[in-house]
């Protein structure tokens, strides 16, 4: 049956060809006529009249014909002339003043459409209507929608609505005007019928054919003969002249046979091929019925129809047809995989049922093991997927597809060797399978990021449509691993573009400039977008309340953190944040209060380690209760770490010597111990805060000896510096200026030592330059007093009295107990003898 199907439909593909071929050929012979007429308006507006003879000849001669033929004589129209009567109206009406319209109207019925309206009968024609409606019905707009959902702002809901049939942007491309018939258009849209003739291409051998012939002679010599009952001759010789590509004189004794024998149901089958041939597909099925209805186990009828209903996409009669035919035979493996395409598209479990008994059927059917393992591949069935996939390789080791389905199966179940080896031999085999690529690189992106990335390039260049949308999305995130900020960026965007509610890429394009290209406003930006697209994602609050910090707005940081821990109640890090925030802000009792809260939650449903609940006892000013738990804690984990944390606690309380003490305990562990760079981080600190307690009980020297070793142990230690140019300051070395400055070079923010610079300059007495120092302090924290003072009195020194002065009431200004800042401006007034305050 199927070699009856292919074969119909090559002669039908080799017709069509045909007719094309023909079609095309009388669309280009173009009558010599109008050829001529072309050529002669082209030489008629080159020419003068002197060559005219010379150039008819030689029109004639292109358009290959043996006559001349003389150009159309072009008339003269004579124009209607306007009247005098008609040119004094005009130029009346045009000179009255203009009119000027104050809202929006309608013109009505213009004066040209009114002999049109004549023959219209009254309740047909439109009536006059304003230009713009009295009222914009909003509710009957919304009911005709189906409604705002519940929690929906109307605003919002409005907006995504006109917003959702919005076009993306295209590419604008070149219109070219292509001349069609229209004939040619209509020829189109209806397929041509073809007729049956006796030249059809059959695509056989000659040595078929021959053969073929030969039975042809033998049928005709005994339908002549008339010996044997000449139903069967007529209906065999009418099936080879089928296979002949003679289907005129096919359907002659195919007929002939069914008059003589009604009953033949051969006759009818090899029919139906034609009738399917000239797309008579109704006369078919009659064909096909008529054998069923005499032969209920005629399994290539049912076949047949099922095919036909399959091509209309009836899909229940084409499921019943290959039904029954599977009960005529129940052995036949491609009726069972045909079945299961039907049930593809409705009932996935059934289709793989029937994939699984061709697969039994038939163990090598490559096209059932794809099937089925793709089933298993989406319900996330990784072994039975492997299983089949693996089958099929077994059979066809070149199928790109099943390696590349194998390897991501193998990708899932974390067997990351076999899934890069199947992926590798799928890119080999199929150099454009960007999937398999997409999938390798992401294999490959933490142990050999730049492969990685050439991986991901490859697969953007092949496929940078919707369905590669994860391609650009991973290479952003690898492009900000490397540290190539504006690439990551642009891959975001293309994300975006791509789907705008990928909430990842706004985050991420956020984060991106909130951490390494400080533009704060780009990054709140993105994280409102974020938030608009997903109230409920916690993320955006936070990093939109980081970024509120950084620009000193710490009001809306605190109310982004209280949105992310009205969402997530039980997110204890959120009230820490939230009460660093409120610290800042120097409400203490907020801050208090919120770590309470934190402390509160501990004794609930949620359980905090003992180092949180020590942390929480010390920010409450409870250092006895966090000393006790350290304590305990010390005990079952003598570490660095955890007497780095007792000494700190202790140093709170104001507990020197034991502070002290925990730090050379911590400091005799590190010793002892490995010398990773997390430990050697943890010394420094150690060594610092020892200095600081050494600083505490009035010991400099020491103190400048222990902040030596911390800078020497990190180099990076801004604030180690810093300490040690105070130490240096205190211990009269000259040396001090340079450690501020090493500071202020690993730390460009650290206004303080911005400050102890100005002190340094101004005792040298180079004022100016400390005065340079005390505008950059200004600048990092505008809220200093300290530095208004400075800059106050160092201005006084300078002896520009009226700026120091304003320097000065600034600083009382924002702080009103500042005696400092009262004297030092009295004595700016005694200078320019102003005794009096204004």
């Amino acid at each position: 049956m199927q070699s009856n199907m292919k074969q119909i439909l090559f002669q039908k593909a080799k017709e069509l060809e045909r007719w094309m071929t023909q079609q095309s050929e009388t669309e280009e012979a173009i009558p010599v006529k109008e050829n001529i007429d072309t050529i002669l308006d082209h030489i008629q507006n080159r020419s003068n009249v002197r060559d005219l003879s010379l150039s008819l000849i030689e029109a004639s001669r292109k358009a290959g014909i043996s006559y001349i033929v003389y150009p159309k004589k072009k008339k003269t129209k004579w124009k209607k002339r306007l009247k005098l009567s008609k040119l004094s109206n005009v130029y009346d009406e045009l000179s009255k003043p203009p009119k000027v319209l104050k809202r929006s109207t309608s013109h009505g019925i213009l004066p040209g459409q009114k002999k049109y309206l004549l023959r219209v009968p009254l309740y047909e024609r439109k009536f006059q209507c304003p230009s713009l409606p009295s009222c914009l019905n909003f509710d009957e707009f919304v009911q005709s929608k189906g409604g705002i959902p519940e929690n929906t702002n109307p605003r919002t809901w409005a907006l995504d609505m006109f917003s959702k049939h919005k076009h993306q942007k295209t590419t604008t491309h070149k219109r070219v005007k292509i001349s069609i018939h229209n004939d040619t258009s209509e020829r189109m849209k209806e397929p041509p019928k073809l007729e049956l003739s006796d030249s059809l291409k059959s695509g056989l051998s000659p040595e078929v054919t021959k053969y073929y012939e030969s039975e042809v002679e033998i049928l005709t010599k005994e339908i002549n003969d008339k010996k044997k009952y000449p139903a069967f001759a007529y209906c065999r010789r009418g099936a080879i002249y089928r296979k002949l590509g003679k289907l005129q004189s096919a359907l002659k004794d195919l007929q002939e046979a069914i008059l003589l024998e009604p009953l033949f149901l051969n006759a009818y089958w090899h029919r139906h091929f034609i009738y399917l041939f000239q797309d008579k597909i109704n006369e078919a099925l009659d064909d096909l019925n008529y054998v069923n209805k005499y032969n209920k186990n005629n399994a290539e009828a049912y076949l047949s129809k099922a095919e036909i209903f399959r091509g209309r996409k009836d899909i229940t009669l084409a499921i019943l047809n290959y039904t029954q035919a599977i009960k005529c035979k129940p052995t036949d493996a491609d009726i069972y995989f045909r079945r299961g395409e039907m049930y593809e598209i409705a009932n996935k479990v059934l289709a793989i049922d029937d994939f699984s008994k061709c697969i039994f059927y038939d163990p090598k059917r490559t096209d059932a093991l794809l099937k089925r393992g793709m089933f298993y591949y989406e319900n996330e069935n990784w072994i039975s997927a492997i299983q089949d996939f693996t089958a099929l390789l077994n059979i066809d080791p070149q199928n790109s597809q099943a390696r590349t389905y194998r390897g991501r199966a193998y990708f899932k179940r974390q067997f990351y060797k076999q899934a890069t080896q199947d992926l590798s031999v799928a890119i080999h085999l199929d150099p454009n399978n960007w999937l398999a690529l997409y999938y390798r690189a992401c294999l490959f992106r933490k142990s050999s990021p730049f492969r990685a990335l050439q991986d991901y390039s490859v697969s953007a260049l092949i496929n940078d449509g919707y369905e590669n949308l994860g391609c650009f999305l991973h290479r952003g995130i690898l492009y900000a691993d490397l540290k190539l900020w504006l690439l990551a960026i642009c891959d975001f965007e293309t994300v975006i573009s791509l789907e705008r509610t990928v909430i990842l890429a706004y985050v991420n394009i956020g984060l991106i400039h909130l951490l390494y290209l400080d533009n704060y406003v780009e990054a709140i930006w993105h994280f409102s977008e974020a938030i608009r697209l997903d109230p409920l994602y916690i993320q955006s609050y936070i990093c939109r309340a980081e970024t509120y910090h950084k620009l000193h707005k710490l009001k809306k940081a605190v109310r982004e953190l209280s949105r992310a821990i009205h969402l997530q109640p039980d997110g204890i890090q959120l009230y820490i944040i939230r009460g660093q925030y409120l610290l800042m802000m120097k409400c203490y009792d907020l801050a208090k209060f919120t770590i309470y809260q934190v402390a509160d939650m501990n004794k609930g449903l949620i359980e905090l380690s003992p180092i949180q609940q020590a942390l929480i006892y010390s920010f409450c000013e409870n250092h006895d209760k966090a000393i006790q738990v350290l304590d305990r804690i010390t005990l079952n984990r003598p570490e660095l770490t955890m007497y780095t944390l007792l000494a700190k606690a202790q140093m709170k309380a104001k507990k020197i010597k034991e502070a002290m003490r925990m730090f050379k305990k911590a400091l005799d562990i590190f010793s002892h111990s490995d010398k990773g760079p997390n430990a050697i981080a943890a010394s420094a600190d150690c060594l610092y805060n020892l200095g600081l307690c050494y600083m505490e009980e009035g010991n400099i020297q020491m103190a400048f000896d222990c902040f030596t070793k911390a800078v020497k142990a990190n180099p990076d230690f801004a604030e180690g510096f810093y300490q040690r140019g105070l130490c240096k300051v205190k211990l009269n070395k000259d040396s001090s200026v340079l450690d501020f400055n090493r500071a202020i070079t690993l730390n460009p923010k650290h206004y303080q030592a911005y400050l102890s610079r100005v002190a340094f300059y101004g005792l040298k007495g180079r004022y100016s330059k400390a005065i340079l120092n005390c505008n950059e302090a200004i600048k990092i924290y505008p809220q200093s007093v300290r530095a208004y003072i400075y800059r106050g009195v160092l201005k006084y020194y300078n002896k520009t009295y009226k700026l120091a002065i304003t320097d000065l009431t600034t600083a009382i200004n924002m702080d009103k107990n500042s005696y400092i800042a009262f004297y030092n401006r009295a004595l700016c007034y005694t200078k320019i003898s102003e005794l009096r305050m204004k």
